[in-house]
């Protein structure tokens, strides 16, 4: 008499394992293509070095490195070096302006000076701004 909790039959026992071992290669070989497993780990080293032979390719990896992050020129380096100073200098020069806009004085010399002065401080403003944008641009880049 065969028991209810024992496979029918041995074939039924091998389908279980194949499928199994099936399921595992799958997941192995989706992790590998998603570098979900870091180099030289047991996951990725089989599969990997499997997938390269089998595309005919003599390296260790199947896919490329990762494009390293850009570095700073000589330039570069010097400018953003720089822009601190410079960054210091322009919020100097536009507390002028601004002091120059609280005084009341300026607003009994006509409209032009008045003028002169606002578009003085646009200017300046202006100025600042591309510089802490080339200072965010630096810093992202190094």
């Amino acid at each position: 008499m065969v028991s209810a909790k024992q496979p029918a039959s041995a074939a039924d026992a091998a389908n279980t394992a194949n499928a199994a071992t099936a399921a595992t290669a799958t997941n192995r070989a989706s992790n590998a293509a998603k570098g979900a497993t870091a180099p030289g780990s047991a996951g990725s080293a089989g599969s990997a070095g499997s997938a390269a032979a089998a595309a005919g390719n003599t390296t260790a990896s199947a896919r490329s490195p990762a494009p390293a992050k850009a570095k700073l020129s000589f330039t570069e380096q010097h400018e953003l070096e720089d822009l601190p100073g410079l960054v210091e200098k322009k919020e100097a020069e536009l507390a002028e302006v601004d002091a120059a806009i609280a005084d009341p004085a300026l607003y009994s010399q006509g409209p032009d000076a008045i003028k002169e002065v606002n578009s003085k401080r646009a200017q300046v403003q202006a100025e600042l701004d591309k510089l802490y944008a080339r200072w965010e641009d630096l810093m992202a880049k190094a």
